[in-house]
């Protein structure tokens, strides 16, 4: 987005540079989600398997939840 300002190609008023913000923000959230839900199937494959996950994961991942819950 500020390559685009400085390129002059960005948003040419308020709308469209609110459009531009919650694209990125939009983006930004979807990796973030894209990434949870991949630690979370390798968590349930890993358990299929009777490999415990280490206790630091797991209170990571739930802080990570915690975080995406409050937004």
């Amino acid at each position: 987005m500020v390559s685009d300002l400085e390129e002059g190609t960005g948003p040419t008023d308020c709308g469209g540079w609110l459009v531009d913000v919650c694209d990125a923000l939009t983006d930004h959230s979807s990796e973030f989600i894209e990434q949870l839900h991949d630690k979370i199937i390798d968590l349930e494959d890993n358990l299929l398997d009777q490999q415990i996950p280490p206790r630091g994961f797991l209170a990571l991942l739930r802080k990570q939840l915690i975080v995406m819950r409050r937004y």
